[in-house]
C-alpha cells in the first residue's frame, strides 16, 4: 500500500517538476537586450568619466539617453542627469532639468550601482573653478546662477555647514516662487541642523548603595547605546549588564523552597532604557551634557543553566531614573565621498557616571540604588 502511494505522488509531482524545469530553462535563455546595452555603455562611461574623456563621454550620454527615450525605463536617474550635465557644461540643459524637478523625478530608470554618478561628482570636485566660470560667463539669469551656486556648494563641500544654509535662506528669500522652487524644496537638503548618530561601546563599572551594598560587590559591565545629538539635545538608547558577586552568604524563600546563596556567588546585573539631556558644552572636539536617566533594572540569580530567567531569583526587578553626567572627546574626523554628496564621520571616546534610583523594591535586604562609570568607543556619522 505504501509502495502504491510513493508511486502515486511521484506520478503527481513530474508535470509540476517538467513545468520548472522548463521555467528555468527559459529564465536562463532570457536576455534584456535594452538592459545589457545600457549597462555596457554606462560601465564604459565610467570609464571614460574617469579618463577625462569628456568627447567620448558625451557621446555615450546622449546615445543612451536617445535610445531610452521611448522606452520605459530611462538610462540614468535624476541625478546622474544633473552630474553629467553638469561636466559636460551644458548649462540650459541643466537648468531645464532643474526647473522641470515634478515631471523628470517620476520617470523610473535601469538599477545604478552608482558609480556613473561617483565618478561624475568628483569631476565637478576637480574641475570646480573651471565649471563655476562657465556657467558664470553662460548668459543665465540670476535665478538660475544661484541654483547652480547651491548645487555646487553640496557637491563640492556638503549641505551640513552654515554656509549652505545662509544660501538657501538667501536663494529662498530672494525666489519665494521662482522656477525651481519645487526642485529646492524637495530634493535638495534643507536648512542644516547640526546633528549626529553613533554606535558605541565598552567597559564600565556598576555600584551599589544602601543595604544593597552590604550584601553585593561592585561589578565589571559591558555597555553599548544608539546616541543622538541634535543642536543641543543629547539623547541615547542603551543598554549595559554585568555581574555583582555577593558579599555574605543569605537565605531568601522562594515559593515553598529556601534557597542559599554563598559568598562569591553571582547575581546578573541588567539595565537599559533612554536618557536625554541637554548639551552644556558642543563644540568641535568636547561635548558634555548632564542627563535624566529612565528604563527598567533587574537583578537576577545564576542558579541555573536553562537560560530561562523565569526559574532564577529576582533580588530586585524594577523601573528606575536618575540623573548622569556625558562626555565625549572627538578623537579624529574624516570626509567620505558618496555617489551623492560629502558625508562626514568621526571616531571619539564617551565617558558617562550616572545614579539609577530604584524606584521599588520589595525586600528590604535588597534595597538601594546603582552609580555607574561607563568608557565607550564611539564611531559616529555626521558633524561631532
Amino acid at each position: 500500500m505504501k509502495s502504491r502511494l510513493l508511486l502515486l505522488s511521484m506520478v503527481c509531482l513530474l508535470p509540476a517538476t517538467q513545468v520548472f524545469a522548463q521555467i528555468e530553462q527559459e529564465i536562463r535563455s532570457y536576455v534584456d537586450s535594452t538592459e545589457l546595452l545600457v549597462s555596457n555603455g554606462k560601465k564604459m562611461l565610467e570609464a571614460k568619466l574617469n579618463e577625462g574623456d569628456l568627447q567620448k563621454s558625451a557621446e555615450i550620454f546622449d546615445y543612451l539617453s536617445a535610445f531610452t527615450a521611448e522606452k520605459p525605463l530611462a538610462a540614468f536617474n535624476y541625478t546622474e542627469e544633473i552630474y553629467l550635465n553638469a561636466i559636460l557644461g551644458r548649462w540650459e540643459r541643466l537648468t531645464e532639468m532643474l526647473a522641470g524637478y515634478s515631471q523628470l523625478i517620476t520617470r523610473r530608470s535601469y538599477y545604478g550601482t552608482g558609480q556613473v554618478a561617483y565618478s561624475a561628482r568628483q569631476l565637478m570636485v576637480d574641475r570646480e573653478a573651471s565649471l563655476r566660470q562657465d556657467y558664470m560667463n553662460s548668459g543665465l539669469d540670476g535665478e538660475s546662477l544661484s541654483v547652480l551656486d547651491l548645487l555646487f556648494h553640496i557637491v563640492t563641500v556638503g549641505a551640513d555647514n552654515k554656509e549652505y544654509t545662509t544660501m538657501l535662506d538667501e536663494f529662498k528669500k530672494n525666489y519665494p516662487s521662482g522656477r525651481y522652487s519645487e526642485m529646492v524644496k524637495n530634493y535638495l537638503p534643507g536648512r542644516w541642523v547640526r546633528a549626529a548618530g553613533s554606535f558605541s561601546m565598552g567597559p564600565g563599572t556598576i555600584f551599589s548603595t544602601g543595604r544593597l551594598s552590604e550584601t553585593f560587590r561592585s561589578g565589571i559591565a559591558g555597555n553599548m547605546s544608539l546616541d543622538i545629538l541634535a543642536g543641543r539635545v543629547f539623547a541615547s538608547l542603551y543598554f549595559q549588564g554585568g555581574a555583582m558577586k555577593i558579599i555574605k552568604p543569605f537565605d531568601v524563600t522562594d515559593g515553598s523552597q529556601i534557597i542559599t546563596f554563598g559568598q562569591d556567588d553571582k547575581f546578573s546585573y541588567i539595565d537599559g532604557g533612554l536618557k536625554a539631556g541637554i548639551l552644556a558644552v558642543r563644540s568641535n572636539r568636547v561635548n558634555v551634557a548632564p542627563y535624566m536617566a529612565i528604563g527598567g533594572a533587574s537583578l537576577i540569580s545564576n542558579l541555573y543553566d536553562t537560560g530561562n530567567d523565569d526559574n532564577e531569583f529576582k533580588a530586585v526587578s524594577t523601573f528606575f531614573y536618575g540623573p548622569g553626567l556625558h562626555a565625549e572627546v572627538k578623537i579624529k574626523e574624516f570626509d567620505y565621498p558618496t555617489p551623492y554628496e560629502v558625508s562626514r564621520a568621526y571616531f571619539s571616546i564617551k565617558l558617562e557616571a550616572g545614579y539609577n534610583v530604584m524606584a521599588k523594591v520589595k525586600d528590604d535586604y535588597f534595597k538601594g540604588n546603582i552609580p555607574y562609570v561607563s568608557l565607550a568607543a564611539v564611531f559616529g556619522m555626521g558633524q561631532f
